[in-house]
């Protein structure tokens, strides 16, 4: 209630709001946000929740957006990514780092919308195993490198594999694969699908993209 009441007092002048806490009542707080008008340029540090993504489709002018995922609410990305599209002309940070397999990765059907956000100039995600072992034309990220050029102010990319275990504390996945080592393979075809693609196009701007991710993942990662 403190925090709604300071959304509310702050009103229409407030542009970014970064909660103390991760207790926050946020679903409260969109509420408001959209009741009162008040249109944020950032958001961060934010669990998604139907009211968040009910907020940002209500307005344009985003410019930052950092959110926390929970597993459970895969039914949420399709809306969430949906609801980005308010944002395509301002949105310049996007981070929504997803730390399992499922729709809140690089997929088929967020790519439509993520190709719209032309103002985007950081763009970390995560990716399913399954959509980087198909054949090369139809490889997610193949796909979204195709797609690239559409997208002139992009400056930075990091595709990061995914878990597929149902809980933090599982070391094994349910095939009773070594979670860190399936991670480290999946990562392993994702850094050659890269520098495949990075070897036979002729823009100049992609291969510069695909640089960036090189440059963010390899200390962590050995090829």
């Amino acid at each position: 209630m403190q925090w709604t009441r300071m959304v509310m007092g702050k009103s229409p002048r407030l542009e970014q709001l970064v909660p103390p806490s991760l207790d926050c009542q946020w679903p409260e707080i969109c509420s408001t946000l959209q009741a009162t008008g008040i249109k944020l340029k950032q958001i961060s540090n934010v669990f998604v929740s139907k009211e968040l993504v009910a907020y940002l489709g209500s307005y344009s002018g985003l410019e930052n957006l950092e959110v926390i995922i929970e597993r459970g609410n895969e039914d949420l990305a399709h809306l969430f990514f949906d609801s980005l599209v308010q944002h395509k002309d301002s949105l310049l940070s996007l981070n929504c780092p997803a730390f399992h397999e499922g729709q809140w990765c690089l997929t088929r059907y967020n790519l439509s919308t993520i190709s719209q956000l032309h103002a985007l100039q950081r763009l970390p995600m995560g990716v399913n195993s399954y959509d980087i072992q198909v054949i090369d034309d139809r490889n997610v990220i193949t796909m979204f490198l195709d797609m690239a050029p559409a997208m002139p102010a992009l400056r930075s990319i990091c595709i990061r594999a995914t878990s597929t275990v149902s809980s933090l504390y599982d070391v094994y996945d349910i095939y009773g694969r070594d979670q860190a080592m399936r991670k480290r393979d999946t990562q392993t075809k994702v850094e050659a699908v890269l520098t495949k693609y990075s070897k036979s196009t002729d823009l100049t701007c992609v291969r510069q993209l695909i640089e960036t991710h090189h440059q963010i993942i390899r200390p962590y990662h050995r090829h």
